[in-house]
């Protein structure tokens, strides 16, 4: 399925599994930092970034899941007049300045 919709996005590429074009094909996860993934309710990417968590899980990062409830995609453009944004923006901040 997740092949599927990577050739929707990325009609005729060869190789769409490179983990260039979608993280959740790499199998090496040494160089990966502790991270930080944020989730919409009703984000398109919801099951590749769950996905992508249960990966990582795996080989042993650190994975901190942040889940907006009634959410879409791109929620962040709403800050200013969204709540969920405006937390949103407070996380990033703290994260970058907290690193």
């Amino acid at each position: 399925m997740l092949i599927m919709s990577i050739r929707l996005l990325y009609p005729g590429i060869e190789n769409v599994e490179n983990p260039l074009i979608s993280p959740v094909y790499s199998h090496d996860f040494s160089k990966f930092p502790d991270i930080t993934i944020i989730e919409a309710e009703f984000d398109y990417y919801l099951q590749s970034n769950k996905y992508f968590v249960q990966k990582l899980r795996q080989a042993g990062k650190n994975v901190e899941e942040v889940f907006y409830k009634g959410m879409g995609h791109g929620f962040l453009d709403s800050s200013g007049s969204c709540n969920q944004s405006e937390d949103l923006l407070q996380l990033i901040a703290s994260k970058i300045n907290n690193n």
